[in-house]
């Protein structure tokens, strides 16, 4: 019995260490300052009996709605279902289908685009919810302007299983990203 005890005993600190060691690689560095706020999400699967593999993929599309001001992008932040950070630092545009880091500054009107495929997310299962929240922040470049907008927008791409050409694509929804000022940092709000 004793021995049985010990052997839980060890699983259970090895299992909580690599637990610690995990969420230490996934903390979150909070700023203050103006950040737009989305929602995306992300997944693939194969129906039963078929072949062709679906892919839930979620774009931000970001854009300088003024007409002289510009806009740096400082960092974006994607967080899990659960609250974990999945990655911090520099936005990734799409250039030439390979995805790069974005240097900007955003120009009056330009739009760019970030997915996030981009972005190193953990493994798809089918088992956890690939929902995914999205902090984009930002600071006018040389004068205050209009704020940053943003779209999230989502889609379904079915891909054959032999040669993944795109056999469809689905447009699944889109939704405006929320533009706020985080005042406090976990200090302060104590």
């Amino acid at each position: 019995m004793k021995k049985i005890i010990g052997i839980v005993l060890a699983v259970v600190l090895i299992a909580g260490g690599l637990g610690g060691v995990a969420y230490a690689q996934g903390t979150h560095e909070p700023m203050t300052g103006q950040k737009l706020v989305g929602q995306g999400s992300y997944a693939e699967w194969t129906y039963p009996g078929e072949t062709d593999v679906n892919h839930l993929l979620s774009g931000f599309f970001l854009t300088n709605p003024d007409c002289v001001s510009e806009i740096t992008i400082e960092r974006i932040s994607v967080f899990a279902y659960d609250g974990t950070v999945v990655h911090e630092g520099s936005l990734r545009v799409k250039v030439d289908d390979t995805w790069e880091e974005y240097t900007g500054p955003l120009k009056p009107h330009e739009t760019i685009q970030t997915g996030l495929e981009s972005y190193d997310l953990p493994e798809l299962t089918h088992e956890v919810e690939m929902w995914y929240t999205v902090e984009i922040f930002w600071t006018w470049t040389d004068k205050k302007g209009l704020p940053l907008t943003g779209w999230a927008g989502s889609f379904i791409v079915v891909r054959d299983a032999e040669t993944d050409e795109a056999i469809e694509i689905i447009m699944w929804g889109a939704t405006q990203m929320v533009n706020m000022e985080q005042k406090l940092t976990p200090e302060k709000a104590k």
